[in-house]
């Protein structure tokens, strides 16, 4: 399988929806790992806390 170039993101800002667990939670950590900053949206603040510590 082809490797994706690594992107860079700085002085982004990035609102993910549903980014407390699976699919979302995933992109949260690559969009933040790439140097954006990430804003994590749902229904349970709380447990998305948890979630990106």
């Amino acid at each position: 399988m082809p490797q994706i170039p690594p992107f860079d993101l700085s002085g982004k800002v990035t609102i993910i929806t549903g980014g407390r667990r699976g699919i979302g939670l995933a992109i949260a950590r690559a969009f933040a790992a790439a140097g954006a900053k990430v804003i994590v949206a749902g229904a349970f603040p709380c447990r998305a806390w948890a979630s990106i510590r």
